[in-house]
């Protein structure tokens, strides 16, 4: 009894596979296909792009970051500096002097970190038109793949009324 349930169960799972691909394909299930493929690749495509937007403001972020504590550490220096000469200054006209260099030092510093943080900022934007670029160039292509994958299927459904009939 055992043996022939084992038998009838090997030779419907044999068969199976023999039935499912002599199933001839109608135009719907070949649609549903197409259908199916563009949506996974538009959504393989869409992830590709988050991960790379990800990666993209990560990078910004540590450049800046690093930026942020090189200017600091520049700044911090100048102050160091300026406090020895201070100390070191005998007579108030000479301090006064060193206090309006050190300022005069300070604010050209502060000028120059934000002209390069104006052009880090410059470079994330035409990096980021870069990036854009790149993604409607993608969508694009994706795009003429459907349409010609639409035509394909369109000719299919032409063809398949006539050879029914």
């Amino acid at each position: 009894m055992k043996t022939l349930l084992l038998a009838a169960a090997l030779a419907s799972v044999s068969i199976l596979p023999v039935m499912a691909q002599e199933a001839p394909v109608d135009g719907k299930q070949a649609h549903r296909e197409i259908r199916e493929d563009m949506r996974a690749k538009r959504a393989e495509m869409k992830e590709g792009f988050r991960d790379e937007r990800r990666e993209m403001k990560a990078g910004f972020k540590a450049e800046g970051k690093q930026l942020h504590e090189e200017n600091r550490a520049e700044a911090k220096a100048l102050h160091e500096e300026c406090k020895a000469r201070m100390k070191g200054a005998d007579t108030p006209e000479a301090r006064e002097g060193i206090k309006m260099d050190c300022r005069a030092r300070h604010d050209a510093m502060r000028k120059g970190n934000f002209d390069e943080r104006s052009k880090h900022i410059d470079e994330r934007r035409a990096n980021i038109d870069a990036h854009g670029d790149v993604v409607k160039e993608k969508r694009a292509e994706i795009k003429a793949e459907r349409e010609s994958l639409r035509a394909k299927h369109k000719e299919m459904r032409a063809k398949e009324p006539a050879a029914a009939e």
